[in-house]
């Protein structure tokens, strides 16, 4: 592997890791206040329930014929959205997307490791081998982890994806095409946390990615 290329899959994949890490820790966030909502609302539907079964009935029929409120109807409606509530995964959600961003963090640290060895390298070495290995393990855990990833909100991975461009690019830098004509106006790669890289337009896309 070249060395430019090498460059080149760091870049995306240390973008696609930065993006995913976000992604799914604020997902998580998401599913647990997601679950303390529906918890206070499964109290306040069991109440609602048991304030109907104890509701005083009308004497006679015919206080009973013009009664609007169906106390029996409303309780069992409030005992059916409470258990739809009740059981929904909310909790289990939570959890895989905690396991997710756990993995992407991998991910992203074993990356940065390549990124130090890499900066030592002289432009005349060429890539070690042991590096290259680690390409490959690198490649087949993001295979591994996007197999068990559901489909993602797009809205919140553009918020993510142009979150991880402004980082390392500039403010303002938000997506893919910004950042190519900062670029080519500039002339130049603006300084960042991370050792120079190229655009990411060369980049290969993932499932999880973001297209133009």
């Amino acid at each position: 592997m070249a060395h430019e290329q090498f460059w080149l899959w760091l870049n995306n994949n240390l973008l696609q890791a930065g993006m995913n890490v976000e992604y799914h820790q604020t997902m998580a966030y998401r599913y647990w206040l997601y679950g303390w909502i529906a918890n206070f609302l499964t109290v306040l539907l069991f109440i609602f329930g048991i304030v109907c079964v104890t509701f005083e009935w009308p004497k006679s029929k015919k206080e009973l014929k013009k009664q609007t409120f169906k106390p029996r109807v409303c309780a069992a409606i409030s005992a059916l959205l409470a258990s739809i509530l009740l059981f929904t995964p909310l909790s289990t959600w939570q959890s895989n997307h905690r396991g997710w961003q756990a993995a992407w963090s991998g991910v992203d640290s074993q990356l940065k490791d390549l990124e130090t060895m890499f900066v030592s390298l002289r432009t005349s070495e060429p890539l070690p081998l042991y590096m290259v290995d680690q390409v490959r393990a690198i490649d087949a855990k993001v295979g591994q982890i996007q197999g068990e990833e559901p489909a993602p909100f797009i809205g919140l991975l553009k918020q993510c994806w142009g979150d991880q461009l402004e980082r390392t690019y500039g403010a303002g830098l938000r997506t893919t095409q910004q950042v190519e004509e900062y670029m080519k106006a500039t002339g130049k790669v603006p300084p960042i946390d991370q050792p120079m890289r190229p655009p990411p337009s060369s980049a290969r896309r993932t499932s999880n990615s973001i297209a133009r």
